[in-house]
C-alpha cells in the first residue's frame, strides 16, 4: 500500500508541476510545496462560470503524505471543496463568500479506527492564482491563507494547491464557460520566520494567528489554550505538574507558529502529528506509564528543538543566526523551549540582576 500511494504521490507531485511547451498563460506560480502533501483524486470535478466569474473545484481526498512514504488514508469520505472568482482576464477577482477552501473528513494517523482529526479539517481564504492552457490536460494552480480547521497547524500560514483539469474544455478563455476532471497536491506554500515558545505565545496573546485550536483530538478556544499555556488544565483548575499540560504547551506553540508564518520542519510536522495522537488517547490527568513518560519526553524534546532552533529563519523576522544569538543565554536557562519551569536561579541569578535578557525586552521573539 505504501509504495503505491508514494508512487501515486509522486506522479500527481510531479505533472501538478510539470507544465507544457505548448502551454499559454499568465503563468502559474510555481508553487514550491513541501510536505506534509495530500493528494485528491481524477473523480474530482472543476467548473467555470463565465457570467459569474466563479472556478469551483471539488474532489476527494486520497491520503497524505508525512514523511518518506509514512502515509494515512482519510476516514470515509473526506473532500477538498475550493472556490474563487476569476475575471474574463483570467485574473484572481476575489473569494466567494464564506470559505474560500475547506477540506472535510476525518483521519486517522495510527491506523486504531479512531480519527484524530475529524470535521472540518482546513480552512482558508484564497490569496493567489495561476494557469496555463495546455490542450486536453490544463494546469492552475492556488494559494489560500489557512484561517482554521482541525488539521490547521500541520500546515503553515500558506498551503499551495495544484490543480490538474483531465478532459478539459478550457481554452484559454475566460468569457466561456468550461469544465473538467480535477486532482492534485496539497501542501504547504511558504514560511520564513522564526517559531516562537509557549512562554512568547502566553505572553504575546495579541499576536495568536487564530482563537480556536485543536490539540489532542480535542478543540480549544482561546481562554482555553491560554490555561493551558500557563500551566493549567482547560478549565482554569490547577496543572499539577501534568506531563501532558507541558505536551500541550508545545503542540499549542508549534501550531501557533507554523500558522503565523515560521519555517516548516518536516521533523517538527511528524512530532505535532505523534503528539497529537498520543494525546487523543491519553487526555489530561491520565496517569503514565514509564514507558509512556519517556515518549512524551522524546516528543516534547522533538518540538522543543524546532521552537528553539533560529539557524535557518529569517533574519528578516527579528531572529539572527544562532551563531550571533544573543539570547542564547536566555535560552539556554529555561526561557525558550516546552517547560513551564522559569529561569535556573543557580546559574542565571534573578533576571532582575543578570545578564541574562528578559523575553519582553528582546528582539528574538
Amino acid at each position: 500500500m505504501k509504495n503505491l500511494m508514494a508512487s501515486v504521490l509522486g506522479g500527481v507531485i510531479a505533472v501538478g508541476t510539470a507544465g507544457s511547451a505548448l502551454a499559454t498563460g499568465n503563468g502559474l506560480l510555481e508553487l514550491e510545496l513541501s510536505k506534509p502533501f495530500t493528494i485528491y483524486n481524477s473523480t474530482g470535478v472543476t467548473t467555470y462560470d463565465a457570467g459569474t466569474d466563479r472556478l469551483c473545484v471539488t474532489a476527494t481526498l486520497l491520503a497524505t503524505q508525512l514523511e518518506g512514504v509514512e502515509v494515512y488514508v482519510p476516514l470515509g469520505s473526506a473532500t477538498i471543496d475550493f472556490k474563487l472568482k476569476v475575471n474574463r482576464y483570467g485574473r484572481l477577482s476575489g473569494g466567494v463568500p464564506g470559505d474560500d477552501l475547506r477540506v472535510m473528513g476525518s483521519a486517522d494517523l495510527d491506523d486504531d479506527g479512531i480519527p484524530e482529526y475529524s470535521g472540518v479539517l482546513l480552512r482558508g481564504e484564497i490569496r493567489a492564482f495561476g494557469w496555463q492552457e495546455a490542450g486536453a490536460t490544463d494546469l492552475f494552480d492556488t494559494k489560500f491563507e489557512i484561517t482554521g480547521g482541525a488539521m490547521a497547524g500541520l500546515y503553515g500560514k500558506h498551503v499551495g494547491i495544484t490543480l490538474i483539469v483531465e478532459n478539459s474544455t478550457f481554452e484559454g478563455n475566460f468569457c466561456r464557460d468550461f469544465c473538467g476532471g480535477a486532482k492534485g497536491t496539497i501542501g504547504n506554500a511558504d514560511g520564513d520566520k522564526c517559531p516562537k515558545t509557549p512562554r512568547t505565545w502566553k505572553q504575546n496573546r495579541c499576536d495568536w494567528p487564530v482563537q480556536q485550536l485543536t490539540v489532542g483530538g480535542v478543540g480549544y478556544n482561546a481562554q482555553e489554550l491560554y490555561n493551558i499555556l500557563a500551566g493549567r488544565r482547560p478549565d482554569g483548575s490547577a496543572g499539577g505538574n501534568d506531563p501532558l499540560i507541558d505536551l500541550a504547551q508545545c503542540i499549542i506553540a508549534a501550531k501557533f507558529s507554523l500558522l503565523d508564518g515560521a519555517l516548516s520542519d518536516d521533523d517538527a510536522v511528524l512530532a505535532i502529528a505523534a503528539s497529537d495522537t498520543f494525546l487523543a488517547s491519553h487526555p489530561f490527568g491520565t496517569a503514565l506509564t514509564e514507558e509512556e513518560t519517556d515518549l512524551v519526553e522524546a516528543l516534547k524534546e522533538a518540538l522543543n528543538a524546532y521552537l528553539t532552533d533560529t539557524s535557518a529563519c529569517g533574519r528578516n523576522h527579528g531572529c539572527p543566526r544562532r551563531d550571533r544569538n544573543p539570547c542564547d543565554r536566555y535560552r539556554d536557562h529555561g526561557g525558550w523551549g516546552c517547560n513551564r519551569g522559569g529561569w535556573d536561579r543557580n546559574d542565571c541569578g534573578d533576571d532582575r540582576r543578570n545578564n541574562c535578557p528578559d523575553n519582553r525586552n528582546n528582539n528574538c521573539r
